[in-house]
This record gives structure tokens, C-alpha cells and sequence, in this order.
């Protein structure tokens, strides 16, 4: 599977930076819906061990993970190989 089909796999929305800084702050807490399926996705991902909290996060424990924004991320901060010249926003 892609790394973008990862990304997408039980996603509601994927937003643009210019999107993501009008709706979400440092500071904010991020929640998974309270669903079964979101969840096992979730859980399957955090149990997974070659995966890292980026440094713009923090992960809170508890029986429905929880995040908090540290800060908002910077293009330096992707590590799936991405040439940004060639993103175009619509």
C-alpha cells in the first residue's frame, strides 16, 4: 500500500496548509471519533512500533487517543518524498 493510500485510508479530509492554519491552533487537542472502525484504525496504527509522534505533536493516553498540537507543522516536517513545486492548490 502507498503512503498516500495510508494517509487517505480513513480520512475525512485532507487539508492545504493555508486551510489547516484557519482551523487548527497550537495548543488544540485533536480526538478520534468515538466509532469503532475509526478506532481500530487508530489503535492498529498506534500499536504499530516503526511509527514516531512528529515532534509538532504529542499523544495523551486514554481509552480514546487524544493529541495535542504542539505546533503547526512546516514543509520540512513531511517525510514522504514530495516535490512542492509541483502541488497546485485549487
Amino acid at each position: 500500500m502507498s503512503d498516500m493510500a495510508i494517509i487517505e485510508r480513513g480520512t475525512e479530509e485532507i487539508l492545504v496548509q493555508s486551510e489547516l492554519a484557519d482551523r487548527i491552533a497550537a495548543g488544540d487537542t485533536l480526538r478520534v471519533k468515538n466509532r469503532s472502525k475509526s478506532l481500530q484504525l487508530v489503535h492498529a496504527a498506534l500499536a504499530d512500533a516503526r511509527r514516531e509522534v512528529p515532534d509538532f505533536l504529542s499523544r495523551m493516553e486514554g481509552g480514546i487517543p487524544e493529541g495535542r498540537v504542539n505546533r503547526l507543522p512546516v514543509a520540512d516536517d513531511v517525510s514522504l518524498p514530495v516535490q512542492a513545486n509541483l502541488i497546485i492548490e485549487l
